[in-house]
C-alpha cells in the first residue's frame, strides 16, 4: 500500500498530493464527527421516558426534551459538516484533475518535434482527455472516500463493541469475509476489464480522429461503414467492460441482503422459541444498534464499491507512469545569438528515430544573409526534413549545423526558432477569421496587418468575409480554397520581419500570375533576410540566387 501512495505522489507531485491528503483529512474528522453523533444515542435516550433510570449520572440534570435536543442538534452539526465536506472535496478533486490534465497537456505540447513523430495523436489525445480525469475518478476520489469511509466504520464498530461485544465481533467478521472473498474473486476480472476500457478508449479517439480529419476521402471512398464498425466495436467493448464493473460492485450487496435476511430469519425463530443468540434487551439500546447498522451496512457495501474502483483504476496509474517515462527531459534553453552572416551545414546525415533508412547523408552546404535559396528534388528525398533541421525542429544524427560558426544545439532550438518565420507545406488554420488567422493573437499594428495583406492579395477576400454573417475559416479552412489557405500562411509568416523565412511549397494551388507577383512582393520586402524555400516550381527556381539538388544517393 505505501508503494503505492508513493507512486501517486511522484504521478501527481507532492503540492498535489498535499491538498489531496489535506481533504482525505477532513473526510477523516468528519466521519469520527458522525461517529460521535451515533454514539451519544445512548446515553440520550436512556435519559427518556422509562429507561431514565440507565442514563449516565452526568446527564442527570437535563430533560427529556433537551436531550432529544441534544440530538437533534448533534445530527444537524454533523449533517452541516458532512454538507460542507462534500463540497470542498468535490471542489478539490475535480480542480485537482483538470489542473492535472492542464499540467499534461503542458508537457506534451513542450515536448520536441521528433517525440511527436513517435507518438499517435490520439493515444495523446485519449491520455488528455479522458485518462487524466479517469484516474482522478477511478482512483483519487475513491481513495478519499475509503480513507473516510473505513474510518467511519472502524469508529462505529468501537462503539457497537463497547456496548455489544459479541454481537458486533460476529456481524462484523461474517461481513468482511464475504466482502474480502468477493474481492478476492473478482481480483482479475476488474484488472482484465479496466484494460478494455482503456484500450476501448483510445481506440475511439484513433477512429473519431482518423474519420473526421479525412472525411472528404472517408466519402468519396465508400469508407463510412468501415469505421461506423469499427466505432461500434469499440463501443461496444466499452460498453461490456463497464456493465462488468457495475455488476462487480453490486454483487456483494445482493450477498450481504441476503446475509441479513438469513440472519433476521433465524433471529425471528430463535425468538419464537424462547432463544436469543444475542441479546439487545432495551430500546435505547436498539435504537443504537439500529442506527449503526443503517450506517454500517451501506458504508460496508461503500467500502468494497471504492476497492473495487481502485482496483479498477489502477491500470491507469500503471499507464500514465508508462506514458511520463516516455517523455523526454526538456534541456535548459540557450540564447542563441542573432544571425548575422551565415547559416552552415556541416556534414549533415539523418535517419529517422526507428528507421535504418539516411534521409540525409553527408549534406554540406553555407547560406549567407540576404540569399534566396531554393531547395529542389524529386518527393521523399529529404527536402522538408532539411528544413525542420535548420528550423531546430529536429537534431542531426551526424554532422554540425552552424550560426555564425556557433554550432546549434538542442538548447538553442526555442531561442533560435523566435529568429525565423515558417510557411509549411500544409498549413493549418484555425476556426477564425483570416484576419485572426494571420496574426494568431500577436501584437502589430493596424499598417503591418494592412501591409501584409495587400502583400498576399488577401485585402478583398478579407472585406468581403467581414461583410458575411459567419465569416470564419472553418475547421481546418475548410470554408476556403487551397490557394487561399496558402496565401493566409505566406502572410502569417511574413507578418513580422525576421532573420530568416523558410517556405515549403509557397505557391502551389496559386496560379503562375499570382504566384510570380506574391513571391516577388515576400521577395522585395524582406531583402536582407535569408530565404530557404522548398519548390517544385521552375518559375519560382529563377526567382533564387542558388539552387540546391537533393537527390536520392
Amino acid at each position: 500500500m505505501l508503494d503505492k501512495v508513493r507512486r501517486l505522489i511522484a504521478l501527481f507531485g507532492r503540492d498535489s498530493w498535499s491538498r489531496f491528503f489535506r481533504v482525505y483529512l477532513i473526510g477523516a474528522i468528519v466521519s469520527l464527527v458522525e461517529t460521535a453523533s451515533i454514539a451519544a444515542v445512548f446515553p440520550i435516550l436512556s435519559w427518556i421516558g422509562p429507561y431514565s433510570e440507565s442514563a449516565p449520572t452526568w446527564f442527570a440534570k437535563y430533560s427529556s426534551n433537551e436531550a432529544l435536543t441534544v440530538l437533534g442538534a448533534l445530527y444537524l452539526a454533523g449533517l452541516a459538516l458532512r454538507t460542507w465536506a462534500i463540497f470542498v472535496t468535490a471542489k478539490l478533486n475535480m480542480s485537482e484533475g483538470y489542473a492535472f490534465g492542464t499540467r499534461l497537456f503542458k508537457t506534451i505540447i513542450e515536448q520536441p518535434y521528433e517525440w511527436h513523430f513517435k507518438n499517435h495523436s490520439a493515444n495523446i489525445r485519449a491520455v488528455i482527455l479522458n485518462d487524466a480525469q479517469d484516474i482522478i475518478s477511478f482512483v483519487m476520489i475513491p481513495l478519499g472516500r475509503l480513507i473516510s469511509q473505513i474510518t467511519l466504520v472502524f469508529a462505529v464498530l468501537l462503539v457497537l463493541f463497547f456496548y455489544f461485544p459479541l454481537p458486533t465481533i460476529f456481524v462484523s467478521a461474517t461481513v468482511i469475509l464475504i466482502y474480502a472473498l468477493i474481492l478476492l474473486v473478482l481480483k482479475k476480472p476488474i484488472k482484465k476489464d479496466a484494460e478494455r476500457q482503456i484500450h476501448a478508449h483510445t481506440s475511439r479517439h484513433r477512429l473519431s480522429t482518423e474519420a473526421f480529419a479525412s472525411i472528404r476521402e472517408v466519402r468519396l471512398s465508400h469508407l463510412e461503414n468501415k469505421f461506423v464498425q469499427e466505432f461500434a466495436a469499440s463501443s461496444n467493448e466499452l460498453a461490456m467492460s463497464s456493465t462488468n464493473r457495475y455488476v462487480y460492485v453490486e454483487l456483494p450487496k445482493l450477498v450481504l441482503e441476503a446475509l441479513i435476511f438469513i440472519i433476521f430469519a433465524f433471529t425471528m425463530l430463535g425468538r419464537s422459541a424462547n432463544f436469543q443468540l444475542f441479546e439487545i434487551a432495551s430500546l435505547p439500546a436498539l435504537a443504537l444498534f439500529a442506527i449503526a447498522s443503517l450506517k454500517l451496512f451501506p458504508m460496508g457495501h461503500l467500502v468494497f464499491v471504492n476497492l473495487a474502483n481502485l482496483r479498477s483504476g489502477w491500470p491507469l496509474v500503471t499507464k500514465l507512469e508508462n506514458f511520463f517515462k516516455g517523455l523526454q527531459h526538456q534541456e535548459a534553453s540557450l540564447e542563441c545569438p542573432p544571425l548575422k552572416k551565415c547559416i552552415s551545414l556541416k556534414n549533415i546525415s539523418y535517419s529517422y528515430p526507428g528507421s535504418a533508412h539516411t534521409v540525409l547523408n553527408d549534406l554540406n552546404f553555407d547560406v549567407f544573409v540576404g540569399q534566396k535559396i531554393a531547395i529542389t528534388g524529386p518527393s521523399g528525398v529529404g527536402k522538408s526534413t532539411l528544413i525542420d533541421l535548420i528550423a531546430g525542429l529536429l537534431q542531426p544524427s551526424k554532422g554540425t549545423i552552424e550560426i555564425d560558426g556557433m554550432q546549434l544545439c538542442r538548447g538553442h532550438g526555442r531561442d533560435w526558432q523566435k529568429q525565423l518565420k515558417y510557411c509549411p507545406q500544409s498549413p493549418c488554420l484555425f476556426d477564425m477569421s483570416i484576419e485572426e488567422n494571420v496574426t494568431l493573437g500577436s501584437n502589430h499594428s493596424h499598417k503591418d496587418l494592412d501591409d501584409v495583406l495587400r502583400l498576399t492579395c488577401l485585402t478583398d477576400l478579407v472585406a468581403k468575409q467581414t461583410e458575411q454573417a459567419n465569416h470564419t475559416a472553418g475547421e481546418m479552412g475548410r470554408n476556403l480554397s487551397g490557394g487561399q489557405i496558402k496565401r493566409i500562411s505566406i502572410a502569417r509568416a511574413m507578418l513580422h520581419p525576421a532573420s530568416i523565412y523558410i517556405l515549403d511549397e509557397p505557391t502551389s494551388n496559386l496560379d503562375s500570375e499570382l504566384a510570380s507577383s506574391i513571391m516577388d512582393s515576400v521577395f522585395a520586402s524582406q531583402p536582407h533576410s535569408i530565404f530557404l524555400i522548398v519548390t517544385h516550381d521552375n518559375n519560382l527556381v529563377k526567382k533564387c540566387d542558388k539552387a540546391l539538388q537533393l537527390t536520392r544517393n
